[in-house]
């Protein structure tokens, strides 16, 4: 894909490495919680297991910690 703000079809790695903000969209049932369940897993054990001399942009998806927050968290 190239330019911005054109729509095509992305593996999870693309789309998070084109972006710093991604926002998924599809049917139900096609995989949505599992690819944020993926990203958080793989991110979370790079973090956990990087040292010091670890270069943020080598993490799977780049120098960033994503969170999940559920839709329907409310606050207080």
């Amino acid at each position: 894909m190239s330019g911005r703000g054109r729509i095509g079809v992305l593996t999870l790695a693309q789309m998070l490495e084109a972006s710093q903000f991604a926002i998924l969209v599809a049917e139900p049932g096609v995989g949505k919680s599992t690819a944020v369940a993926r990203v958080l897993q793989d991110q979370g054990s790079w973090w956990r297991d990087a040292r010091r001399s670890s270069k943020p942009d080598r993490a799977p998806y780049g120098p960033s910690m994503p969170i999940a927050l559920p839709s329907e968290s409310q606050p207080a």
